[in-house]
């Protein structure tokens, strides 16, 4: 989520924080100017246009996700305010609810995107809900290399799942 995204070290933070931005105000029909400063709303759009790749669009954007934000948005974020797109994520958050098919959350323990705490934090969720929820750890791995990992680990549990029935 947001507080993720502003306060760990994932060189992808701004990144995140724009490609929700901009997805959010135009799904929701809300000005992606109340979320993102000035000077990069006209940009972030261009920027996921589909002609920029992810490190183009990562080096094209603030190294700091602050610098990327509103003030408008800041306010509400740092003063537990309300603001349409925080009620909105909220609204679409993942872990208040019971996923009716089994979940396996691979992990690195050198992930800074998705961090091991936030893995470890879905299954608990997940199982307190009643949920078939396995956090897994891969290794000292980082976010790609994790990914990598995972992959095929991820296929020989969907095909223990297929012959299970």
């Amino acid at each position: 989520g947001v507080h993720g995204a502003l306060t760990r070290g994932s060189r992808f933070a701004s990144l995140y924080l724009a490609w929700l931005a901009k997805s959010y105000a135009s799904h929701y029909g809300e000005p992606i100017a109340s979320v993102l400063d000035a000077k990069w709303a006209g940009a972030v759009p261009r920027l996921f246009d589909g002609t920029h790749d992810g490190d183009a669009t990562v080096a094209a954007l603030p190294e700091l996700p602050h610098d990327l934000l509103s003030a408008e948005f800041l306010a509400a974020y740092d003063g537990d305010r309300d603001h349409w797109f925080l009620r909105r994520l909220a609204e679409n958050g993942l872990l208040d609810w019971r996923p009716r098919a089994p979940i396996r959350a691979y992990f690195g323990r050198d992930d800074v995107d998705v961090t091991p705490e936030q893995a470890e934090l879905l299954e608990r969720n997940y199982r307190s809900n009643g949920a078939d929820a396995t956090a897994i750890c891969v290794g000292d791995a980082d976010h790609d290399a994790s990914a990598l990992i995972a992959a095929p680990l991820v296929r020989a549990w969907f095909a223990e799942l297929a012959t299970a029935g």
